[in-house]
């Protein structure tokens, strides 16, 4: 079985060679990265270079890529302003779809199978939908449920194979 970590146990510090010889020295194969500037610069090419440099020296693999959950408004903390896709206002979906783009283009320079993201949740009253309403998701001619199993993976921010029903896209949304 491999040991994955994810660096989001410190995600208040920067992501450093100290810390990724620390997990590589406790038996860890491999690394989930949460992009939050302030620990990992994902727009920083120079940053990702690093990262990718870091991760061969310790023989690591990067699992997957953590997407932004909220918007860093510096360098040196996040705003704590949430990135959602589910937003009623058109700008800031738009501006959370651009900072996923950010995280996404990593895979120009450092290679990663798989990326987490939380699509996030409107800050309007939620007024009793679901969280397919809330997100748009379309199940059209799936069962109720492969619905069902949507929203319990939709918890957890899994993509939901296992039934192959078309049109279930597993989204967090609050």
């Amino acid at each position: 079985m491999q040991r994955i970590l994810s660096t989001y146990l410190s995600v208040s510090r920067k992501l450093t060679p100290e810390f990724l010889a620390q997990v590589a020295e406790n038996g860890f194969t491999a690394v989930e990265i949460f992009c939050s500037r302030a620990h990992f610069d994902y727009s920083s090419k120079q940053e990702i270079e690093a990262i990718k440099g870091m991760l061969e020296h310790q023989k690591l693999q990067l699992a997957s890529l953590h997407a932004p959950t909220s918007k860093d408004t510096s360098a040196m903390r996040e705003s704590g302003i949430p990135l959602s896709v589910c937003e009623v206002e058109r700008v800031r979906r738009i501006e959370a779809m651009d900072e996923f783009k950010r995280a996404i283009d990593v895979a120009e320079e450092l290679a990663f199978p798989r990326m987490v993201m939380h699509m996030g949740g409107s800050r309007e009253a939620r007024g009793g939908r679901s969280a397919e309403t809330r997100c748009g998701v379309q199940h059209s001619g799936t069962s109720g449920a492969a619905r069902k199993a949507c929203r319990r993976d939709a918890v957890r921010g899994e993509y939901n194979q296992r039934n192959g029903a078309a049109g279930i896209f597993a989204c967090v949304c609050g």
